[in-house]
């Protein structure tokens, strides 16, 4: 009845599997971090400690929800954490604001700022141009490129994210604009595909179907490309699978999109039934339920009411 991550991956290239296998550890490994969390002004503080003593914390916007900070502290060889390197978000201001000897103003400020639906730097205080600017790709290096024609500002920089998920890093996904005295650099990357790739899901429908099954594909519009798909019918604390396969949802018919804990899901209190018993226990409860609602509206009809039908997802 269920399947595990591993035996998914031989349905498809080495490739694939092996990305699979790293995206997962990842994924696993923030499971596994101690975390705490806080809500002050307007934020919501996460701090992970992960097993080898490594800490991350991350900042959201309570309404929003968009990540405006990630700072990492690691351990030396030694054993001494060393200071917060910052990863997103405008640099904690540090050191006495009256100091003799201040960094220039002038001097361009790199900040990554992302947003829902891409990876996003600014450099700012660069005046030029934008036809001075070239922003290239280093596939073998995974990394990204900052030259200008006039040779006044070069840079180099990686995509932590991408790196540990182990994802392409392609030139086609890259955009750049210059305004106000500011570079700004696009990745776009489906990042909502790439957390949830290759994990149970529970997809609801608007007619009121219920479909199980590993994501395989989801663009821009929510449509899902599910492999391994059941069809999972209710009737009380009975339930029935029905196998549907490879099965395509256009994102218009998408209620509700949920992973699915199989731990919990082990331990819950319904049996399973055959194909046979739970469609017919599903045609009694839906004629069981078209029945109650003729008594209802022939009850209401005799006191002058007229009730309107109202379709539900229970109707389908």
């Amino acid at each position: 009845m269920w399947f595990c991550k591993t035996y998914l991956l031989f349905d498809f290239p080495c490739c694939l599997a092996i990305f699979c296998f790293v995206m997962s550890s990842w994924l696993d490994l923030l499971r596994i971090a101690e975390k705490s969390c806080l809500i002050q002004d307007g934020k919501r503080k996460v701090h992970y400690k992960f097993p080898n003593d490594d800490e991350m914390v991350e900042e959201y916007d309570l309404k929003t929800n968009l990540l405006l900070r990630r700072k990492w502290r690691r351990k030396s060889t030694i054993g001494r954490y060393g200071d917060w390197e910052n990863e997103v978000g405008e640099p904690e201001v540090t050191g006495k604001p009256d100091a003799e000897f201040k960094e220039s103003s002038s001097n361009p400020i790199f900040i990554r700022k992302d947003i829902l639906s891409a990876f996003q730097w600014r450099v700012r205080n660069l005046p030029y141009q934008q036809s001075v600017y070239s922003v290239t790709v280093d596939s073998n290096n995974k990394s990204i490129t900052i030259r200008t024609t006039n040779k006044k500002y070069f840079k180099t920089f990686t995509i932590p994210d991408m790196e540990r998920m182990k994802l392409p890093l392609e030139q086609k996904r890259l955009q750049f604009t210059h305004s106000n005295n500011t570079l700004i650099i696009t990745v776009r990357t489906n990042f909502f595909y790439c957390l949830l790739f290759n994990e149970k899901l529970m997809v609801l429908l608007r007619d009121g179907r219920t479909l199980i099954g590993y994501l395989r594909s989801i663009d821009q519009f929510a449509n899902l490309v599910l492999h391994r798909t059941i069809e999972r019918i209710h009737v009380g604390q009975d339930y029935g699978d029905i196998p549907r396969g490879i099965f395509v949802v256009r994102g218009e018919n998408v209620v509700l999109l949920g992973e699915i804990d199989n731990e919990k899901e082990q331990v819950l209190p319904l049996k399973q039934v055959s194909i046979d018993e739970i469609l017919e226990a599903q045609r009694i409860e839906q004629d069981t339920r078209q029945e109650q609602d003729k008594i209802r509206n022939k009850a209401l009809k005799e006191r002058g009411l007229n009730l309107q039908a109202d379709t539900t997802q229970e109707d389908f």
